[in-house]
C-alpha cells in the first residue's frame, strides 16, 4: 500500500495549498476538515481535481474521526 498523507484543515487557506502541492508533487492525499465547502481546493485544484482527493468531514480534536479515518485511508 502507498503511503498517503492526511492533511487537516484542507479546505482552509493553508491546508488547500498544501493539498494542492502534495497532490500535484505526486502524493497520495486525504483532506480531513470540519467543512465540507470546496471552494479553495477547487481553486487551486480545478473542479475536477477538487473531487478526486479523498475528504473526510470531521474535527482533528474528535478521536474517534481521526481514528476511523487513519483506519479506513491507512493515513
Amino acid at each position: 500500500m502507498a503511503e498517503r498523507l492526511l492533511v487537516t484543515g484542507a479546505n482552509g487557506c493553508i491546508g488547500a495549498w498544501v493539498v494542492a502541492e502534495l497532490t500535484l508533487a505526486g502524493a497520495e492525499v486525504v483532506a480531513l476538515d470540519v467543512s465540507d465547502e470546496l471552494h479553495r481546493l477547487a481553486l487551486v485544484l480545478g473542479p475536477e481535481g477538487a473531487a478526486a482527493v479523498p475528504r473526510v468531514r470531521g474535527d482533528i480534536v474528535d478521536l474517534d474521526t481521526l481514528e476511523r479515518t487513519i483506519d479506513e485511508h491507512g493515513t
